[in-house]
């Protein structure tokens, strides 16, 4: 998370509580794979606080603070373009919206494998602190808005009650991340959307539980 480990550490603590929360309501329910999306996004901003620990500290082991930024990164540009429209789709039962979830799958897919030829042919940029958060290189513009597309579309598109007010606030984020933090946009979009994350608590916490998927 953008500002210091002490922040990403206590950014993941909390979607930690909220994931735990709605997995045990959901835990026998197709909105499982909703449910899952603070958790997830807390174990990636804990491997961000452990990135920013290593950029900190000379004697951190540089292993370690590798494998963090790959971890961080596995989820910022391979998991969540296909995570995120597959949980609604599984979850929509309105054909048209969800074909749209369906192609958009696929386009994740996309960066999903694109993503990670990348990682595996040319490794990762060297993360650098830029100003109040870190800077894993640079994101070209048409990437962004495709991106941007896969991952903010299916909030738009889902029958869930005010799911599009969750929609919003991520275009915000978004659009704020991209004009005022470009050479770090990745880690405070990223930042931004695991703390939008919780609003799935309030969102989801009146939707039907486990024994109406």
């Amino acid at each position: 998370m953008c500002y210091s480990a002490e922040a990403s550490f206590t950014a993941a603590a909390v979607l930690a509580v909220v994931g735990i929360v709605l997995v045990r309501r959901f835990y026998n329910s197709k909105k499982i794979f909703l449910a899952l999306i603070p958790l997830f996004f807390g174990i990636q901003q804990f491997a961000e606080g452990i990135v920013w620990i290593g950029l900190k500290s000379d004697s951190f082991p540089t292993g370690y603070s590798l494998h963090a930024q790959y971890l961080y990164l596995f989820f910022a540009e391979m998991f969540w373009p296909v995570w995120i429209p597959l949980a609604f789709a599984l979850v929509e039962k309105v054909f048209w919206r969800r074909a749209v979830m369906r192609l958009l799958i696929v386009i994740g897919l996309g960066f999903f494998f694109y993503a990670g030829y990348n990682f595996i042919v040319h490794g990762v940029a060297k993360a650098l602190i830029a100003g109040h958060s870190i800077n894993y290189g640079p994101v070209r513009l048409f990437y962004r808005t495709l991106y941007g597309i896969v991952t903010m579309v299916p909030f738009f598109v889902s029958s869930i009650r005010k799911m599009w007010i969750l929609g919003i606030a991520n275009v915000l984020a978004f659009v704020l991340a991209s004009m005022f933090y470009n050479c770090a946009f990745m880690s405070v979009w990223c930042a931004a959307a695991a703390v939008l994350a919780i609003g799935l608590l309030f969102l989801l916490k009146n939707s039907p539980s486990a024994k109406n998927p």
